[in-house]
């Protein structure tokens, strides 16, 4: 298996190392690596208060990835995983989940992790180093409890609205070369972060490492990467619920208290994200209906334009 490790340290000098280490092509804020490992467009850009790398990547083999303990002090990781899972993830060497799920993911420098990613799967990840102090007086109020100390090993795990998620999935599909690339990505980020601090303030307080207890985020994870896998399939919670086990009140209320949304609006914002994703890549209309099961496109339509404030033909007219 292929490996790549290193410490948390300022994304614009991480980035270009592991450039280096791949053997990729540099540019001024994104380089490209295509080769047996796999392939990834990767950007870095550093602000005044803290500093991001988004990677669009694709595997051709199994690749762990780690992060070694570092000592850089002050400073929040936010990792906003928005495609792709794996199918081990371990912290402080500790194997804690077998999967690793859309959502963001908050840990200190200080903290050691690893996870796989799988062979053929699409990666994208928005990753993001954060000066705590600022952002407490960015957010304008204390950040919560389980926040306060960045010096102690920490990993924990908090939804984000799917229309976040299917916001910055499309971002590997703009320009790179506009000028309003960069302060657009800023906007993005913080309102990534904002919206994290945000479900853990109004989420439920027994965080432990990873938030919920590991066995729960497990089958959760497992539900939502099948209903990624198989959107054309009966995603009823009766049918959800004799197919992972699990009591369907018990899994309508597990659901929400770790994803944030229902079970249905869950499906309905993976189903639009995917089907945002098809009509830019120029699949007809009717072709999206019948991937996400749409028996009747109207209906289609409608969601689509309640989600994205457009119809399905603007998006393609949009990428002519």
């Amino acid at each position: 298996m292929n490996e790549l490790a290193y410490p948390l340290t300022n994304y614009a000098e991480i980035a270009p190392e592991i450039c280096g280490k791949l053997g990729g092509e540099l540019f001024d804020n994104h380089y490209q690596y295509s080769g047996e490992v796999g392939e990834a467009l990767v950007e870095f850009y550093n602000y005044e208060h803290f500093s991001l790398m988004f990677s669009h990547s694709k595997v051709h083999q199994d690749v762990k990835i780690s992060r070694t303990p570092s000592t850089l002090k002050g400073y929040l990781a936010f990792d906003v995983l928005l495609k792709g899972h794996s199918q081990s993830f371990s912290v402080n060497s500790n194997e804690q989940l077998n999967q690793f799920n859309a959502g963001c993911y908050i840990s200190t420098p200080i903290t050691e992790s690893s996870c796989v990613y799988e062979k053929g799967k699409n990666y994208d990840l928005l990753s993001v180093l954060i000066e705590k102090a600022w952002l407490e007086s960015f957010i304008g109020k204390p950040l919560p409890d389980i926040l306060q100390n960045p010096e102690e090993p920490l990993y924990i795990f908090t939804p984000l609205s799917g229309l976040l998620i299917a916001s910055l999935s499309v971002l590997n599909q703009s320009d790179l070369q506009s000028a309003f690339r960069k302060p657009y990505l800023h906007v993005k980020t913080l309102e990534a972060i904002t919206l994290a601090i945000e479900s853990l303030q109004v989420g439920q307080k027994q965080y432990r490492q990873f938030g919920f207890a590991p066995q729960e985020l497990e089958t959760m994870f497992r539900l939502s990467n099948w209903l990624e896998e198989n959107l054309s399939e009966d995603t009823s919670i009766q049918a959800l619920s004799s197919r992972f086990g699990v009591n369907r009140n018990k899994l309508q209320s597990l659901f929400k208290s770790i994803y944030g949304q229902t079970l249905g609006e869950y499906v309905r914002s993976v189903k639009m994200n995917k089907a945002y994703e098809l009509l830019f890549q120029n699949y007809s209309i009717a072709e999206v209906g019948h991937v996400l099961g749409y028996s009747n496109l109207s209906h289609f339509s409608k969601t689509f334009k309640t989600i994205y404030g457009c119809n399905p033909s603007e998006v393609q007219n949009k990428k002519k």
